[in-house]
């Protein structure tokens, strides 16, 4: 779907260090890359305003390869980070959807934005340099994830990065879910080697 707006506004961000695809912005940085998402509201208005959300997501290599056997690296989305979120589940922020309702509006938001990656999300990515700094996150994180099973088998392929293997068998085993459960079977028999 087109967006006359949200084109518009992303084709005019740049952030320093991010390369950006489509609505996707990334940065590498040693063992994770960082991902900034603009997401268009699945739905349209009667009239020509269109609404947009931010995703922020983290995401490693290795852990993609340990939990599914594949590198999505060449062509990252935020559905490939092993912690992702919209702003609101991060950041103390009053409100998680941006709204553009004429070109004119366009300039102002993109400032809001730049404040927002500025004072908050690049921070936030600084603040990530060694699984085990995702690690407290993700644990500080688990309660919000959309997907909890899949976020337990992330959260259990950073335990056993850390070395602590006997803790992310465990959680692996209490998945509940049957479609995660047998998921969670094959990267349990994968850790034990």
């Amino acid at each position: 779907m087109k967006y006359l707006y949200i084109d518009k506004l992303a084709k005019s961000l740049t952030i320093t260090g991010f390369k950006k695809k489509n609505l996707t912005w990334t940065k590498e940085d040693n063992i994770f890359c960082y991902v900034f998402n603009i997401q268009p509201s699945k739905y349209k208005n009667n009239n020509n305003q269109e609404d947009f959300t931010i995703n922020i997501g983290i995401y490693s290599k290795i852990i993609q390869n340990l939990s599914w056997n594949k590198d999505t690296s060449s062509n990252i989305s935020i559905t490939d980070c092993c912690l992702n979120g919209r702003l609101i589940d991060f950041f103390n922020l009053s409100n998680n959807w941006f709204y553009i309702n004429n070109e004119s509006e366009i300039e102002l938001i993109k400032l809001n934005l730049i404040n927002i990656l500025e004072q908050n999300i690049i921070p936030f990515f600084t603040n990530i340099k060694t699984y085990e700094d995702l690690y407290q996150i993700m644990l500080d994180y688990k309660d919000k994830a959309i997907q909890k099973e899949l976020y337990q088998i992330y959260i259990s392929c950073v335990e056993s990065l850390l070395g602590k293997k006997d803790e992310a068998i465990k959680r692996l085993m209490n998945l509940q879910n049957t479609f995660w459960e047998d998921k969670a079977l094959i990267l349990v028999e994968k850790l034990k080697k």
